[in-house]
Formats: C-alpha cells, sequence, structure tokens
C-alpha cells in the first residue's frame, strides 16, 4: 500500500516536472509580441496642454522592440501653441514598455516613468503616464505629462508605415533654361530635372514690361552643400497699369513644383502658377536646409485696397518666408491646376505640410510632417498632383511683403511611404 502511494506520488511529481517544464518552453517560445509591432506609426496627434487643446497635428512614433514583449517609443517633437507663439516640445524616450495580449490584439501595460525632456528648449523632468493599444497594424496611444507643473495630455492614432524612402532635390542637377509657354521667349534659368520647377520670373518680367531689369528665382554659389543653391527675392515692381493689367508694388519670388503659364494672365494675375507634378506616393514629411534676410519696408494691400497702391506697415513690420507642400486629388490629367489664388483652401487637398520663418543667421534645417485633411486620407488607386512651394514673402499671394527680402534654399527632401 505504502509502495502503492509512492509510486503515484512521484508520477505525479514527474507530471508536475514535465509541466513546468513545458510551461518554460512556451515562455521561451511563442509569439514576440514587440517584433509584432515594431517600427514607424504616422498619425493624428491631438496635444492639450492644461485643458487647452490644439488643432490636431500629423506626427510619427517610433516603436523599437527592446526585449520579448517590451518596447522603446519614441515621440521627436511635436509644438502647441501659448500666446501665440509655438513651443517646442521634444525628445520624448519611454523605455521598457511591456506588452501583453496576442497577436493583432496587444495592449502598452500601464507604465509612469520620469524622463527628462526639452519644452521650449529647457530640459525638463518630465513625469509620463503611458497607455495604449495597437490592434492590427493601427496603434492607439494616450500620454499624461506632467512637465514641472504643466500638464500635458498627448493622444495618438496611427498606422503601421510600410517601406519608407525619400527624394533629394540638392539643386545640384544641371539647370536648365526656363522657356514661356506660349511664346517660347526663356526668362532665366530653373534648377532639375527638366520640367519639374516652375518660378515667378515671367511674371515678374511682365510685370517689369518686359525689361528684363531683375528675376526673383536666380542660381546661387551661396550654397549650404554642393556648388550651388537656389536665391529667391521680393521685387519692386513699381505699382501702375500695362496693357490694361494691374501692375502690383510688390512681386514675390516663388520657386514651385509646377508651371508659370502667362497664356492664363487674362484670368488674372495668379491664376498663371500652376502647381503640382504627379505624384504616387503618400507624402510623410518635408525638410529643407535655407537662410532668410527680410526687406526693409513691408508693404501690405488693405482690405478693400488695389494691388498697386499698398499701405506701408507700421514700423518694425518684419517680412517671412514660406516653405510649404501640398497633395492634392485629380481625377486625370487634365484637371486644373491648383493656383495662387486657392493655393490652399482647394477642396481637392488631401494633405499640407506648412512652415514660415523670419530672419535667419546663416543656414538652418526645418523638417515639418504633412496634415492629412480631416476624413481624407492617400489611396493607391487615385491620381494625386504633389507642390513644393516656397516663397520670399509669405503674404505674396496677397501682392504683400517687403521688396529686397531673400530667401536661400538647398538639399529639399521629401519623405513618402511607397
Amino acid at each position: 500500500m505504502k509502495l502503492k502511494h509512492l509510486g503515484i506520488f512521484l508520477l505525479l511529481s514527474t507530471m508536475a516536472v514535465f509541466s513546468a517544464c513545458s510551461d518554460d518552453d512556451d515562455d521561451k517560445g511563442g509569439v514576440d509580441l514587440a517584433q509584432e509591432i515594431k517600427g514607424d506609426y504616422f498619425g493624428a496627434l491631438d496635444v492639450t496642454v492644461s485643458e487647452d487643446v490644439a488643432e490636431p497635428t500629423s506626427n510619427i512614433i517610433n516603436a523599437t522592440a527592446i526585449a520579448k514583449n517590451e518596447i522603446q517609443l519614441d515621440l521627436k517633437e511635436f509644438t502647441y501653441i501659448e500666446g501665440g507663439i509655438g513651443i517646442k516640445i521634444r525628445d520624448i524616450k519611454l523605455e521598457k514598455i511591456k506588452l501583453k495580449g496576442k497577436e493583432g490584439d496587444i495592449e502598452l501595460t500601464e507604465n509612469t516613468q520620469t524622463i527628462k525632456i526639452s519644452v521650449g528648449g529647457a530640459p525638463i523632468d518630465a513625469k509620463v503616464k503611458t497607455n495604449g493599444t495597437v490592434k492590427g497594424k493601427k496603434m492607439s496611444l494616450v500620454l499624461d505629462i506632467d512637465a514641472a507643473g504643466l500638464d500635458i495630455e498627448v493622444k495618438f492614432n496611427g498606422d503601421l508605415l510600410g517601406d519608407v524612402a525619400s527624394t533629394l532635390y540638392d539643386m545640384e542637377e544641371e539647370w536648365g533654361l526656363e522657356v514661356d509657354q506660349e511664346g517660347g521667349e526663356v526668362y532665366g534659368y530653373l534648377p532639375g530635372p527638366k520640367g519639374y520647377w516652375g518660378s515667378s520670373n515671367i511674371g515678374a518680367i511682365f510685370l517689369s514690361g518686359f525689361t528684363k531689369k531683375g528675376l526673383c528665382v536666380t542660381q546661387s554659389e551661396e550654397s549650404r552643400n554642393g556648388k550651388y543653391a537656389v536665391r529667391i527675392e521680393t521685387l519692386d515692381s513699381k505699382g501702375g497699369n500695362m496693357f490694361g493689367q494691374t501692375i502690383p508694388k510688390v512681386t514675390s519670388g516663388s520657386l514651385f513644383l509646377g508651371k508659370f503659364d502667362l497664356g492664363q494672365l487674362e484670368h488674372g494675375t495668379l491664376e498663371c502658377t500652376q502647381f503640382g507634378i504627379p505624384f504616387d506616393k503618400k507624402p510623410l514629411s518635408l525638410s529643407a536646409y535655407y537662410k532668410y534676410t527680410s526687406g526693409g519696408v513691408f508693404y501690405r494691400v488693405p482690405e478693400g485696397g488695389t494691388i498697386d497702391k499698398p499701405e506701408t506697415a507700421p514700423e518694425g513690420t518684419k517680412d517671412k518666408c514660406s516653405i510649404n507642400a501640398v497633395l492634392y486629388e485629380i481625377s486625370s490629367d487634365d484637371d486644373a491646376y491648383i493656383t495662387g489664388k486657392d493655393t490652399y483652401s482647394d477642396p481637392r487637398i488631401v494633405a499640407k505640410a506648412m512652415f514660415t520663418s523670419g530672419d535667419t543667421d546663416g543656414y538652418k534645417l526645418f523638417s515639418v510632417n504633412f496634415d492629412y485633411v480631416e476624413g481624407k486620407t492617400y489611396d493607391k488607386s487615385k491620381k494625386y498632383r504633389f507642390a513644393i512651394i516656397a516663397s520670399s514673402s509669405a503674404e505674396g499671394n496677397s501682392f504683400s511683403g517687403a521688396p529686397d527680402s531673400v530667401l536661400y534654399l538647398d538639399d529639399i527632401e521629401v519623405t513618402y511611404e511607397k
């Protein structure tokens, strides 16, 4: 009887050992949830600072697998507005976020840690609480940040990106002749690739009575990298009337992906700038090196005023440059272009990247993400045009700005999902 009991005990003990070993093997094997969700997520970022809700923007959050079922989250930068000033928050790096759940339905377990972040350029110790999920390829994330008494809530909803690549316009490719679409007359030179870029040169020459006294867009050896950069200048076109056309006092220099068609002049000067080239990728970010010097006197066309007689802005008003990009949908290659008249309000726009700046001390790098219009997204089955638009006067589309404002631009890069 005792031997029988001993045998049963040994049998049960052996089963328990094998069961424990099996459990250990399952823990060592199985799906690594960190490997399942690692990568870059692109989507909408909603920021609330001390109960003030900012406009949603687009951003990228990176998830890196650092151990089995454990990730690190990186949010490089976002901006909130306080008193009309953009405050940048940088360097949010959250380590050792543990995962649980199953493939396709993964939870980021609640985690609180103290990290050092940059708020407006100042290093601050911040306590960050993290909650989130990844369902399929969609990440939903909430960060509650206490930065020295500043309460920041960040909500993110984004999709896992596929292969990411970029196109660099380095201004080194052979510069070609800029030719009038109608008469074939040469109006200066533009950077390559051939047929990609247009400028306000043709318009500026027309507005100066075809004297070619000055061009808005020229090649420059004041480059940040390589031999060449592009120089963009706002001109004093004097104002007046010519051939029944009102001539503005201020003509902003602009370089853009697209073409300038003087044949559209009967519809208005701004209709001549036709923005966009065919594009079959999902744009994510726009970056470039630039330097800028604003001109002296700023002229602004008041509401109800005329472009040939702008008002002198109050003393101290400074010009700004703008470097923007838009993606817009078309149904066929024959569709109308977005023009200078409706550049950022056209209902066909799917995404925008917007940047403005005042004076700089030498070349600076900027990088902005594309913000997708609410309810719209990139669809591979549809047709699109894409335009980068750089102007030496940010208000140039209303013929306002400061003559002699100069923008230099080099190494323009567009990052996109293939």
